[in-house]
């Protein structure tokens, strides 16, 4: 059996194995591939690595905090991941571990799903993490002109000096703590930080109701954190009658792209989407 695995530290809140185990049985390969969340330790992902060189493990997704690292000790980078910095899909090809990033293709087409085209919009990232990174990079490639904020201003700075200058746009970058002063001036409003998740910071927002009610009427506000579905991040969103967008839709999304590049089939984004729902009872 061939074991493909979602790493991370840590990972309990992970649902990645719900839609690729049913992916896999609906393309009719369970009985050759079987996918598993695996908890790694930041110092342990050069071994880790070494498990996919050896076949002792077929290939991996990766999430928070080991994205910087696995595109720092991989064989070879896919153009993508050279881009952004990061990376949180491995997988083994001639005779190489390599890896790749789909956070920001995958959150494009999670967008483009519910009608929204970020072409020429301007957009308030939260978060400077492996995720914000990708997100950034990809709306950069797409004329999006975007804006960074962060606990650490220095670190929403590197991400956004980097992207100026690799893609050649002007973006901008600031505290967290200026939510407030923008709100009124975006299209889109996209959390790229793990508050709000289950385990972690469940319960918690970056955002109030009453900033929502501030903001410009017809933003669009979208959530990367999944479990659970429905964060107060966009709770507050609703009740101040904004468009929102749940984190579903990039989790399959970015999750079809390493299907393919394991098992050469094309993922069943349908089956997927709803393993996740009927896992999470909705």
């Amino acid at each position: 059996m061939k074991k493909i695995t979602v790493i991370g530290y840590p990972i309990g809140h992970s649902l990645s194995p719900v839609m690729h185990n049913a992916a896999l049985v609906e393309v009719g390969l369970d009985k050759e591939f079987i996918y598993e969340k695996l908890e790694v330790l930041p110092e342990d992902v050069p071994s880790f690595i070494e498990k996919i060189r050896n076949r002792e493990i077929y290939g991996s997704n990766v999430t928070i905090p080991h994205k910087k690292a696995v595109h720092d000790n991989v064989d070879e980078l896919s153009e993508e991941a050279k881009l952004v910095g990061v990376a949180n899909t491995i997988y083994f090809e001639n005779k190489k571990v390599c890896a790749t990033s789909t956070d920001g293709i995958g959150c494009l087409k999670a967008l483009q799903e519910k009608g929204i085209n970020v072409n020429g919009k301007k957009v308030l990232i939260l978060g400077a993490g492996g995720a914000a990174r990708a997100i950034t990079f990809a709306l950069a490639q797409n004329s999006a002109h975007t804006i960074v904020l962060n606990r650490t201003i220095e670190n929403a700075k590197e991400l956004v000096m980097e992207v100026n200058e690799k893609v050649n746009v002007n973006f901008e970058f600031g505290s967290i703590m200026e939510i407030e002063n923008h709100l009124n001036e975006v299209d889109l409003c996209i959390n790229c930080t793990p508050v709000g998740m289950s385990g972690k910071s469940e319960g918690e927002t970056l955002i109030t109701t009453k900033q929502f009610v501030n903001a410009k009427k017809d933003l669009v506000v979208m959530d990367l954190v999944y479990n659970p579905l429905r964060t107060k991040f966009l709770e507050n969103a609703k009740s101040a009658n904004l468009k929102t967008v749940d984190g579903l839709g990039m989790l399959v999304h970015q999750g079809a792209v390493g299907f393919k590049l394991w098992t050469g089939k094309d993922a069943p984004i349908e089956v997927m989407r709803s393993a996740l729902k009927e896992h999470l009872g909705l």
